[in-house]
């Protein structure tokens, strides 16, 4: 599975700062929308789907309000860069914690 865009709610989500960042790190479009309530609105159409309300993902209302994108500022290298920079400090975290 190729995942081509993140969509992101609760707390975190309301720094543009983190969306702006997950962006660039993931090379992929953030997308967060206007409403807050995502998680409660998820829960109550996954019961109406179980409660036959909606046959299924296709028959659901659309998300209320305005979505706002943030897309990736980082090119493919300086990702890579930094993703192997991560994966030195795991490994040495790793190491030091099983010492």
């Amino acid at each position: 599975m190729r995942v081509t865009e993140l969509k992101v709610g609760g707390g975190l989500s309301a720094s543009d700062a983190a969306c702006a960042i997950q962006a660039d790190w993931l090379g992929i479009p953030v997308l967060r929308s206007s409403f807050a309530e995502t998680t409660a609105r998820a829960a109550a159409l996954l019961a109406g789907i179980g409660a036959g309300v909606w046959a299924g993902e296709d028959g659901l209302p659309p998300l209320p309000g305005t979505t706002r994108v943030f897309e990736p500022g980082l090119d493919a290298d300086r990702r890579a860069e930094g993703h192997a920079a991560w994966r030195r400090a795991v490994s040495a975290v790793t190491g030091w914690a099983r010492s």
